[in-house]
């Protein structure tokens, strides 16, 4: 039992290390156009399709104003926040929830004083 435990886990290392692909559940393309001081939801709720580890990233490709990412559980309880400057395109952990939120809403809050477009991915 133990040898075939083994030979799961490096079949699953080597599927990684093949693909590339990162160590994450699942992801989400994230669009939203928002008003100045407005707030609104980037995605319904999210239930990851594999175990995740509770860490929930995201990544800006478009913010020309400054911006706040607002992590809930589905019942509308923050589990995480994260302020992004405009421009920043860095991926940033946004919620560390122990244990994982079995289902996740991203939002965000236009912080600057004009409308923008804000557009990027979500990891979880």
């Amino acid at each position: 039992m133990r040898a075939l435990s083994s030979m799961l886990v490096l079949a699953a290392a080597g599927a990684v290390a093949l693909t590339g692909t990162p160590a994450h559940a699942d992801d989400v393309n994230l669009a939203a156009r928002v008003q100045p001081g407005e707030e609104v939801f980037l995605t319904p709720e999210l239930v990851p399709a594999a175990q995740y580890n509770g860490n929930v990233l995201v990544k800006l490709d478009t913010n020309s104003v400054p911006v706040k990412v607002k992590i809930a559980n589905c019942r509308g309880r923050y589990i995480g926040t994260v302020p992004i400057a405009a421009n920043d395109h860095a991926a940033y952990v946004a919620a560390s929830a122990s244990p994982p939120a079995p289902c996740i809403r991203y939002r965000v809050k236009n912080m600057g004083n004009q409308t923008a477009a804000i557009t990027g991915t979500g990891y979880y």
